[in-house]
């Protein structure tokens, strides 16, 4: 293994690097090179059983969140491999994930990050707000055709409802998103539920007071034109706002903003829990003390340390329940704030928030999936030592 990793090395050059990067460089030309790439292991031998282990162990890297511009990078190492050894991969990498999890342990050791920490810009509410406005007019031609039929009776409130629900529901999400990389989890998470819960009542307030029935008998179809409106506002807003780049913070200049530009790149990945991201900063400073040495001295950037930093699949499944849960709160919200009162709740809304709270359940067993794996695997680390321990024990008493 260790001889095809150094092999891996090689075909792994700047200049090819480069090269894959330049391919890679935007979101749709990389998914289409990678799915690509992937066809494309078949041909090495012409065996379809080898780009079978190509969709395993791109399957695994997308689970661990690794961007698919690394990869189509690792992949493409891989494939570099397989091409001049024309061996088969489960000899030369062994199963697909063991492959993934060995080449993501080789990027924490050189201090490299596989996934994305960027945060969502000011300007992503009113872009991807307007095309969730713009989504939600369509579904609600849908519901209302099953409903109410060819004709429906159609409100200002009604109207402007997919725009209340397409920014706020992205508002809260970039409220989160900001907030979960400066708080801990448990606080930053309060105070999403109170800005889910003033989107409730914004949307309350809206309803009540722009209910009054403004077009009676009117063709359904009429929920096209807020449609095509958002989704117009959605390309102005992508074309006419600043696209910011991420909040990376300043170069960090002291050790005290170079222990926090740390605990803002852990606390971004939403999989290292907060005790962690304390001890990993602790850790890190406690080092430096006895060295005499500055952080950045010591550890380099705090992205590479930070990329030391192992993923905590528990505390990410747990993120994951929690924001569906907002959501959940959310939709039941609206629909018990709303339309329950207002009279205009039918079967269908029942059905929607059905298969919200459905979601949330199956994130929370998800949740619960990691634990249980999560405690089974520290019981066999803690076995497979015991055992170890008493053979060496074993091993003594014989000599």
């Amino acid at each position: 293994m260790s001889t095809q990793t150094d092999r891996m090395n090689h075909q792994d050059s700047p200049a090819r690097r480069g090269r894959i990067a330049r391919r890679s460089a935007s979101g749709a030309p990389v998914s289409r090179a990678l799915r690509d790439l992937v066809d494309s292991f078949a041909d090495v031998r012409g065996r379809e059983e080898d780009a079978d282990w190509a969709r395993r162990a791109d399957g695994n890297l997308a689970v661990a969140q690794v961007t698919p511009a690394h990869r189509h990078r690792l992949l493409a190492r891989a494939h570099s491999v397989a091409v001049e050894a024309q061996e088969s991969l489960d000899e030369l990498f062994g199963l697909p994930e063991d492959w993934a999890a060995e080449v993501q342990e080789e990027a924490a050791a050189e201090g490299t990050s596989l996934t994305d920490s960027s945060a969502t810009s000011a300007a992503d509410v009113f872009s991807v707000g307007f095309v969730l406005a713009s989504v939600a007019s369509v579904l609600a031609l849908v519901l209302t055709l099953i409903a109410d039929g060819l004709t429906t009776d159609l409100s200002l409130g009604l109207l402007l409802l997919p725009a209340v629900i397409g920014l706020g529901g992205v508002g809260v999400f970039w409220a989160w998103d900001r907030l979960q990389r400066r708080l801990a989890s448990v606080v930053a998470f309060g105070v999403v539920l109170v800005l889910a819960g003033a989107l409730i009542a914004l949307t309350a307030l809206v309803m009540l007071a722009l209910g009054e029935i403004l077009f009676a008998g009117i063709s359904s179809f009429l929920w096209l034109a807020p449609a095509a409106v958002y989704a117009g506002l959605a390309w102005l807003a992508a074309r006419a706002l600043p696209d910011a780049a991420a909040d990376q913070g300043a170069t960090p200049q002291t050790d005290d903003e170079w222990a926090a530009r740390l605990a803002y790149l852990l606390r971004s990945r939403a999989d290292v829990p907060e005790h962690r991201v304390t001890e990993a900063v602790a850790e890190a400073r406690a080092h430096t003390a006895e060295s005499g040495t500055t952080l950045a001295e010591e550890f380099g950037s705090p992205a590479s340390y930070a990329a030391r930093i192992p993923r905590d699949r528990v505390h990410h499944a747990r993120n994951r329940a929690a924001v569906l849960t907002v959501a959940m709160t959310l939709v039941v919200g609206m629909l018990f704030g709303v339309l329950v009162p207002s009279g205009d709740v039918s079967w269908v809304h029942w059905l929607v928030v059905a298969g919200t709270v459905v979601s949330a359940g199956f994130a929370w067993a998800d949740a619960r999936s990691a634990a249980r794996d999560a405690r089974q695997a520290r019981a066999a680390g803690a076995s497979a030592r015991t055992t170890t321990g008493t053979a060496d024990t074993a091993e003594g008493d014989t000599r």
